[in-house]
């Protein structure tokens, strides 16, 4: 059985914010910026769409992207 969680990110197709865990992942950032590389990818409930749920702000990913182009 999958676990239910309530993301911080809404679904970027239907904007639900009720999914399944679907695994815990990490990835590999080379760069000061306060991102962290551990995201857990969800499955939207009501579309069924696979995201990642992130904690940090649309300032912080411009700032990571900026830095990384």
């Amino acid at each position: 059985m999958k676990e239910k969680h309530l993301s911080q990110r809404p679904c970027p197709i239907c904007e639900g914010r009720r999914g399944s865990i679907i695994a815990q992942l990490s990835y590999a950032l080379f760069d000061d910026l306060e991102i962290s590389g551990k995201k857990t990818l969800i499955e939207c409930s009501q579309c069924g769409m696979l995201y990642d749920d992130v904690n940090f702000s649309e300032k912080q990913l411009q700032e990571y992207y900026r830095h990384n182009e």
